[in-house]
């Protein structure tokens, strides 16, 4: 069920992401007071930002701008002949596009998991959900080639709030009088409540989109907030947490409570920047989306320990004005020229 955290709540988000959670919060407002196209299903029409480009130029054009960290990032791809999702090679330090196009010609789709963990634009957006509804927040990125179907009926074991991003796409989503047909366009928006069953195919020119999943919380034999990863064979036991009780949880998940409100300009860094530190042949570089900044070992080894170089302060401070409206989170998301 969509769940909004209150405005008090939503003050205290800074600790997440600057002030991103209020540019956020109209949006699940909307979502929360739409129509219901079927249970747990609402549709936003071209509330979202639609690139502009081919789905095939536009994934070359995204892989360009992320960067995993071997051994620890996946890229996966779909193979749609064999049903399967498998790990794939396509680059190390940086994702190559051609191995990317590559993938789609050959009928499949890229899965850029946790992408909010490889490109600070992505990375500023799950943050500004986990701020605004008090849930751990991930995105996962998909690129396909025409008609290519996805993932058999499936249920997920989150929320989901699917960003239609390029070209179009046909969620089939199950109802009880049987399943209905929602075509996605650039710019449309589609919410899935946990355990709905669904698939998905691409459509005539492939298709781009966005999975952003909100998990759940539960409450453990102690009583303790604790992350839901179970599957959903059972059915789980109504257990609602309150808004003070979801916040304290996720700051402990990301362990912000012990450092400053305004902690880009201060003495202590994130912990969560620190999925924004990647290797380079040279040393280590912090990405925050088109400012990028080479790290020397004396600096890289202050932040892995949890400080902020004084030479780094200012920098990272111009960085993180929050974002005002729903758009100004949205528009960076679009790849640029390779």
């Amino acid at each position: 069920m969509l769940e909004i955290a209150p405005s008090s709540v939503a003050d205290r988000a800074r600790l997440l992401c600057g002030g991103d959670a209020h540019a956020v919060a109209p949006l699940l407002d909307a979502l929360a007071s739409s129509s219901a196209l079927a249970a747990g299903v609402r549709l936003l029409r071209g509330r979202g930002a639609g690139w502009a480009g081919t789905p095939r130029a536009l994934a070359m054009r995204l892989a360009a701008t992320l960067r995993p960290w071997p051994g620890r990032d996946e890229i996966r791809a779909f193979d749609s002949r064999a049903g399967t999702v498998t790990a794939r090679d396509l680059g190390k330090a940086i994702v190559d596009p051609n191995r990317v196009a590559d993938t789609i010609d050959s009928d499949g789709t890229v899965v850029f998991q946790k992408i909010d963990g490889l490109d600070f634009h992505w990375h500023r957006l799950a943050r500004a959900f986990e701020g605004a509804t008090r849930r751990p927040a991930q995105v996962n990125a998909y690129a396909g080639a025409p008609d290519a179907p996805g993932l058999a009926w499936h249920r997920d074991p989150h929320d989901v709030l699917i960003l239609q991003l390029a070209g179009t796409k046909i969620f089939a989503v199950e109802r009880d009088a049987g399943a209905i047909d929602i075509p996605l366009a650039p710019g449309d928006l589609l919410w899935l409540d946990r355990g709905v069953r669904h698939r998905a195919t691409n459509g005539s020119a492939g298709s781009i989109h966005a999975s952003l999943g909100l998990l759940h919380w539960m409450r453990d034999a102690m009583a303790v907030p604790v992350i839901d990863r179970r599957p959903l064979a059972p059915p789980l036991p109504d257990c609602p947490l309150s808004a003070e009780e979801r916040g304290a949880a996720l700051l402990d998940w990301r362990p912000f409570r012990d450092l400053p409100p305004d902690v880009a300009g201060g003495e202590h860094l994130r912990p969560d920047l620190l999925a924004l530190i990647h290797p380079t042949e040279g040393g280590s570089l912090v990405d925050l989306g088109g400012f990028r900044r080479a790290l020397g070992a004396q600096e890289a080894a202050m932040i892995e320990a949890g400080r902020c170089p004084p030479s780094v302060r200012p920098w990272l401070g111009a960085r993180f004005a929050p974002a005002a409206t729903w758009p100004e989170l949205l528009a960076p998301l679009e790849p640029g020229d390779m």
